[in-house]
Formats: structure tokens, sequence, C-alpha cells
């Protein structure tokens, strides 16, 4: 399952992602947190426009 979290201000996103990754760790399972998403938004003009 990949979840992508997309926010204008980032402590949303932040905090939504810590909201999932304390249940799935109440469920048995990993998380893995991946900032790619983040350093490629940041040279698409593309990108930063949504």
């Amino acid at each position: 399952m990949k979840i992508h979290l997309v926010s204008k201000k980032e402590i949303n996103a932040s905090l939504s992602a810590l909201n999932m990754s304390l249940m799935a760790e109440s469920f048995g399972l990993g998380v893995l947190y991946s900032g790619f998403f983040s350093e490629v938004v940041k040279y698409s003009p593309k990108l930063r426009k949504l």
C-alpha cells in the first residue's frame, strides 16, 4: 500500500503521517517515510503549481 500526503502546510501532512504511523504500528505493521516526492517538487515548476 502506498499513501501520498500533500498539503499546503507541511505540518498538516506531518501530523497525518504521524497518526497513520501510530495506527499502522498498533496493527503490527511497519512504516517507511520517504521524502523523495518533496525533493522532486522543489525542481518541478508544474508540481509546485498543484
